[in-house]
């Protein structure tokens, strides 16, 4: 009996640990499916403020990896396939041989590599800026161990519904779906300036607004609801602030039952200006500088027409003419001597020529803006890449840059990437110390663009400052150069008008004393190109003048609160090309806020009337400045909003004390100054009267008939017959005024 209980009880045993081993088992291999089913490396992809982009700006492309397996080392790349197609710059070498229209296809491949260190449960993240252009949007995200086997891969495309053209996008710091509802019912209230501007709206977190977001301007107007500033850090706060001066919109205290209110107060607030501007391409860029690339004139170019002189006279003269010069003088033997000396001296006139002028190492090319703001100074450097053959070269740039390659343009976007193995390549490889670009596999002197973007905290008393009275036409005040570099070619920018300085040394403080004020365009034509007329300058002059005119008309300005200087830098700075013997040849140009004050004691000046206007076009909307110097039509009426002149002040009257016109002195190729007459539209009579003698002052008890209510007044332009050139128009003359403001008055 003992022994059949000892047998059961073995045996129970055994059964119990026969079942404790299956559950064992189970439990484990359970598990370890679960280890294998979760990856151990997740990869996220996104870009833009949440999926929305601006064409033809930079955006941030993020990346974001989470590491649930073991310490990880290895490379992410980040490829953009550029079907087609791209510009040669074969033809800006030798462009006194090729038309300007010659051009190569070819199709290119931008691939970005970035090393990966992460230890287990460490999350990575990255964000690189890149374009979106036309209808390039394809990316191939692809991660590589250290062994080159890849771990993840993804294919990105900028989806189309995302794109942001001619919209204002508002961003609201909450996670509210109500803010979202109540912000899709909003609508546009700048319809007169574009019928196709809409406002979108997305809900944002502290960490979804990212600096690089608010770098590339995004969104247009930020809302404080649920969160408040302070839940932002501080890289982020300090980017809002740069946000903020390149007109962006901040509203805090926001709720549900506010926010409609508080967004449409703040369109009436704002510089519709600086609205209109963003709504229709957000905030601009100096793309001009990009292409300009294209057209700069190298330094040292290989002088072919001298070449071919020199051929040509020794193709004649080392045969037939010796040949024939040494018969006339009975001297044929001397033929053999003569001819090998005379070879010996083209060989070095041939050396001589060609030594300091032969292309034999990879040129860049570029243009350079730095722009001051109110703590900070941003420089962006836009260059390109050139070399003499078609055999890989690599460059590095300093690694404080933000570096963005310019992709090609794309004349479809292909669904998948095709066999890029004969492209040409440029690829970005980025270090810790280090930012190195290698171009190759494309053809002699093919350009590849880049831009680099630096922003700099400016200390005290850095930077350019100016403090001007201008009244009445003429400026005084001071100008202080506190930067390193000499500027030339300087001028205040200020609405329609401009002041021309000159050169301002670096360290030193220019003294303007009695300067005329003149019109935008007449001082461009009297200044600049005051020494000469254009048509006689060639070449790299030629070139300077013109990108020193663009950049000169880049500025929309329409407060005088917006006023700058602008000027070229003579000295500058080539420290972002690091390691290499390259050629580095191009253009700079510095801009800073100016501070210009119009009011002298309670009396407010006035030179750019002109552009506070509306007509038959162009409806009345306060606070938007247009400028218009051409009379195109026989007869042209507009209405002169004079209040708008105050700027800040909209509910202020200006008390007007003087009026007057005032005539271009400088008329271009194509235009004549202004002949004919002018009428006042009569607010007693409603009817126009005619001014006999328009090219005077007119004064208040004058102009209280022609005045209304709102100090607007309505002025007719009869050109007369003698334009016969149906190619030229009338210049119109300056409307400039002179009244008194209050204490609040802003100018």
């Amino acid at each position: 009996m003992i022994i059949n209980l000892k047998l059961k009880f073995k045996t129970i045993t055994a059964i119990l640990f026969v079942l404790a081993l299956l559950i064992i088992s189970s439990v484990s291999v359970q598990a370890f499916g679960n280890a294998r089913n979760q990856e151990p490396m997740e990869m996220e992809v996104s870009y833009g403020m949440k999926g929305m982009v601006r064409p033809d700006r930079s955006f941030p492309l993020n990346i974001k990896l989470t590491n649930q397996g073991m310490d990880f080392k290895g490379t992410i790349t980040i490829k953009t396939a550029a079907q087609k197609h791209v510009n040669t710059a074969m033809v800006y070498v030798m462009d006194s041989l090729l038309p300007a229209s010659y051009e190569e296809n070819y199709s290119q491949v931008i691939t970005r590599e970035i090393p990966v260190v992460m230890k287990s449960g460490e999350i990575w993240r990255k964000s690189l800026y890149s374009l979106f252009r036309y209808n390039n949007g394809n990316f191939q995200i692809t991660l590589k161990d250290s062994r080159g086997e890849v771990v993840k891969e993804e294919n990105l495309v900028v989806d189309q519904a995302g794109v942001i053209n001619a919209g204002y996008l508002v961003g609201v710091m909450s996670d509210n779906p109500e803010y979202s509802r109540l912000l899709s019912s909003y609508v546009w209230p700048f319809d007169l300036i574009m019928d196709t501007s809409s406002v979108r709206s997305t809900l944002l977190q502290p960490e979804e607004l990212m600096v690089e977001n608010l770098d590339t301007d995004m969104p247009d107007i930020l809302i404080f609801a649920d969160y408040s500033i302070d839940d932002l850090t501080v890289s982020q706060q300090l980017a809002l602030k740069t946000w903020e001066e390149r007109g962006g919109i901040l509203i805090e205290g926001a709720d549900t039952q506010n926010v409609l209110s508080l967004l449409e107060d703040s369109f009436v607030d704002a510089d519709v200006n600086k609205v209109a501007d963003r709504s229709a391409m957000g905030f601009r860029t100096y793309d001009y500088a990009s292409y300009a690339l294209m057209e700069m004139p190298i330094r040292d170019q290989p002088n072919v027409i001298v070449y071919g002189i020199l051929l040509g006279i020794y193709a004649l003269a080392a045969g037939p003419g010796l040949y024939l010069l040494l018969r006339k003088l009975h001297k044929r033997y001397y033929l053999w001597f003569s001819m090998m000396a005379l070879s010996l001296g083209f060989v070095v006139l041939i050396g001589a020529y060609g030594s300091n002028t032969r292309i034999r190492a990879p040129f860049l090319t570029y243009m350079s803006v730095i722009e001051q703001g109110e703590e900070s100074c941003r420089e962006t450097v836009e260059f390109g890449m050139q070399a003499p053959y078609n055999s890989s070269f690599s460059l590095y740039v300093d690694p404080s840059y933000t570096l963005t390659p310019w992709s090609s343009e794309n004349s479809y976007n292909p669904e998948s990437y095709v066999d890029t193995s004969t492209f040409g390549q440029v690829n970005i490889s980025y270090q810790e110390d280090q930012k190195k670009i290698t171009v190759s596999n494309l053809p002699s002197f093919t350009m590849t663009k880049y831009s680099l973007n630096r922003e700099q905290a400016l200390e005290n008393e850095e930077g350019i400052s100016t403090n001007l009275q201008v009244f009445d036409g003429i400026a005084n005040g001071t100008i202080t150069n506190h930067t390193e570099y000499d500027i030339r070619n300087a001028v205040v920018l200020m609405p329609m008008t401009g002041i021309w300085i000159g050169e301002i040394p670096a360290g030193e403080t220019i003294q303007v004393k009695d300067k005329q004020v003149d019109d935008r365009e007449e001082l461009l034509e009297l200044k600049y190109f005051g020494e000469g007329e254009k048509e006689e300058r060639k070449g790299e002059e030629r070139f300077e003048e013109n990108a020193w005119q663009s950049m000169y008309n880049m500025k929309n300005i329409a407060r005088t609160s917006d006023s700058q200087v602008m000027g070229q830098i003579v000295n500058p700075d080539t420290s972002w090309q690091m390691d290499s013997g390259y050629e580095a040849y191009g253009y700079a140009y510095y801009f800073a806020p100016a501070k210009v004050d119009m009011v002298q004691g309670d009396r407010l000046y006035c030179p750019y009337v002109q552009q506070y206007r509306s007509d038959d076009s162009i409806s009345y909307l306060p606070g938007l400045a247009f400028s218009y110097s051409y009379l195109y039509d026989q007869e042209y009426t507009a209405t002169y909003h004079l209040n708008d002149i105050l700027e800040g002040s909209r509910g202020d009257n200006l008390q007007i004390e003087s009026l007057w016109f005032e005539q271009r002195e400088h008329v271009g190729k194509y235009s004549l100054a202004y002949e004919g007459t002018i009428d006042f539209y009569n607010n007693k009579t409603q009817e126009f009267d005619q001014i006999e003698d328009w090219n005077r002052t007119f004064h208040s008890e004058e102009l209280s008939k022609y005045l209304n209510e709102d100090n607007e007044i309505t002025i007719r332009y009869i050109g007369t017959d003698k334009k016969k050139d149906d190619n030229k128009t009338y210049v119109m003359p300056n409307i400039q005024v002179i009244g008194k403001v209050g204490e609040d008055a802003e100018n």
